[in-house]
């Protein structure tokens, strides 16, 4: 019955004019299915502002009577490139057949915005598996080059080569299309977009039947949905369109629709590849100049939030080395809760989403009422206007009352910030209007003397602290927390993210923390840019900046921080 059931599914996948997120082969040989993905809208979403998504394309195929339809989506990179799945484009020779419309948004009724392009070639990644959907991602260069200087046709922008592979679970991200609205519904006439919060790898592996043995869901695929209600997800029609955050110029794409059980069986997220982890590029289609990494293909089959979660990541040079593993949370690990505002000088960063609601993206400290010490990676290409801090903040759910909301007026940044091998990592952030420090629930922070010296010794317990997750795989903490860590050497850190004398990863501006025999107690994602200090209360002193690291507590692997002393000079300039 597999087997009758399993043509059955290929020949409804491949005869319907609309392409369809399909199940990988061993998952239905598996039987870890339930019926075939027959509908092609996004579900439980809302029709998009006309053109507020432009870096959205439609991906259009010609049948026998001239006549085109919608086949599934796509993002602009740069005028003649456009960044798809594999599964509906590989194996085919001719082009003549497709086209993609940029500024679209009603597939019946033009506005006058569309920009229509014929395909002129497609490079899917040499390691695409269609039995499995690994490597499921592909560049399709244009004919004639778009018009990205009006309004309605933008390029989308990738995560940078150092970016953490995964968005941790939990965080909302946002997914678009023209796939259809319920199961076995049809095609949406106008593009949609819904918000669905990522799944955990390990959970979504198990959805789909993975166990020690076998994999379904592999590191280069993330997932996403509604795991108890099933009322948000991708359905077919929506295949190779973009997972993101943010809006507009601000969109930062981190997946590409791949493939799914059904559309919105609560028990199946969808799943996708991920544009940070396959190190694909265009090769010989693309001129030297327009060459580029993907580092992975981050296609969660439903992602979606207007705010995106910044997260300690690896360097590049430390990717390359194959000296990393993913990174998939964001809280305080082996810690506990702070009794409430005990730590006044921590303030929560936040960013707003489309809806106008604020989540935590990473932590900070007060220097003074207007001025917030941060890391550098945290607002590295952010919109300002769509960030705040909370100072005397400890539930993220539940108002105290001691709540001090300030929206940010400028940044300095330091001007050596390395984004390829996080020196440097280190901002400011001005305030709109001063913070009460008056009160016992908001207090700076004390950094230390200009004779400090610049490392605290190894093996000096020192503590940091945040709303990170508390395991890889977790969820943001709603509460506070912190943990006791000891100071490892930089000739021991450098060594265990294999630096060498000529290649450095650990550099003089960084120092590290970590328990190196048992893991267990670390920072981790949701943390960056918080304090590593000594002291409680008006007595902390702030060494250190929550920068970077491999996973989150791994034995082998300190966490990486912004070294405070290294820097004041530039912070004593920067503040004026």
């Amino acid at each position: 019955m597999k087997l009758v059931l399993l043509a059955t599914l290929l020949t409804c996948a491949w005869a319907a004019p609309q392409r369809m997120p399909r199940l990988p082969l061993d998952v239905i040989l598996k039987g870890r299915m339930q019926r075939p993905i027959s509908s092609g809208r996004i579900l439980g979403g809302t029709e998009v502002v006309p053109n507020s998504l432009p870096f959205q394309v439609s991906l259009q195929r010609r049948d026998a009577n001239g006549i085109y339809s919608q086949v599934g989506g796509g993002s602009i990179l740069d005028e003649t490139t456009i960044l798809n799945a594999a599964h509906g484009v590989v194996g085919i020779t001719s082009f003549a057949d497709f086209r993609i419309v940029a500024g679209e948004h009603s597939l019946s009724v033009d506005s006058g915005l569309e920009q229509i392009r014929q395909v002129s070639a497609i490079l899917p990644h040499p390691g695409f598996d269609d039995i499995t959907y690994e490597d499921d991602i592909s560049l399709i260069f244009l004919a004639e080059p778009l018009d990205l200087t009006v309004a309605s046709a933008k390029s989308i922008t990738l995560p940078p080569p150092t970016s953490e592979l995964d968005p941790p679970a939990g965080l909302m991200v946002t997914v678009s299309g023209w796939g259809t609205t319920t199961a076995d519904g049809t095609i949406s006439d106008v593009l949609r977009s819904v918000d669905v919060p990522v799944i955990a790898d390990t959970e979504c592996d198990l959805a789909y039947g993975g166990n020690d043995n076998y994999i379904a869901v592999f590191p280069s695929m993330m997932c996403a949905g509604d795991t108890i209600n099933s009322r948000i997800n991708y359905c077919p029609g929506d295949s190779g369109g973009p997972l993101f955050t943010g809006t507009g110029a601000d969109a930062v794409q981190h997946g590409i629709i791949s493939w799914g059980q059904a559309c919105t069986y609560s028990q199946f997220p969808g799943t996708g590849d991920r544009t940070n982890h396959l190190k694909t590029t265009r090769q010989s289609l693309l001129p030297a100049k327009m060459k580029f990494v993907i580092l992975a293909t981050l296609l969660a089959c439903a992602w979606a939030a207007p705010q995106r979660m910044v997260m300690p990541r690896l360097p590049a040079s430390v990717i390359m080395k194959g000296k990393y593993q993913l990174i998939p949370s964001n809280r305080i690990v082996g810690g506990v809760e702070v009794v409430p505002n005990s730590l006044p000088f921590q303030v929560s960063l936040q960013r707003r989403s489309l809806a106008g609601t604020y989540s935590q993206s990473c932590g900070g400290s007060i220097l003074d009422e207007l001025t917030i010490l941060d890391a550098a990676h945290c607002i590295a290409g952010a919109n300002i206007d769509n960030l705040r801090i909370v100072a005397g903040e400890h539930s993220l759910s539940v108002d105290s009352g001691l709540e001090q909301n300030r929206l940010i007026s400028r940044t300095a940044t330091h001007p050596r910030y390395n984004s390829a091998t996080y020196e440097d990592d280190i901002s400011l952030l001005f305030l709109d209007a001063p913070l009460d420090l008056s009160v016992p629930s908001a207090k700076a922070i004390a950094l230390p003397p200009p004779t400090s010296e610049l490392d605290p010794p190894a093996g000096l317990i020192i503590t940091v602290s945040g709303w990170g997750t508390t395991s890889s795989g977790g969820s943001i903490s709603d509460v506070l927390r912190a943990v006791d860590i000891p100071v490892v050497s930089d000739a021991d850190c450098d060594a265990a993210y294999g630096g060498t004398a000529s290649a450095p990863a650990v550099f003089p501006s960084m120092m590290c923390a970590g328990d190196t025999t048992n893991g267990g107690i670390d920072s981790c994602q949701g943390d960056s840019g918080g304090p590593l200090f000594t002291g409680t209360g008006a007595d902390a002193v702030q060494h250190g900046i929550v920068s970077w690291g491999q996973g989150c507590a791994f034995a082998r692997f300190p966490g990486v921080y912004t070294q405070v002393s290294y820097f004041l000079d530039w912070i004593a300039a920067a503040r004026g």
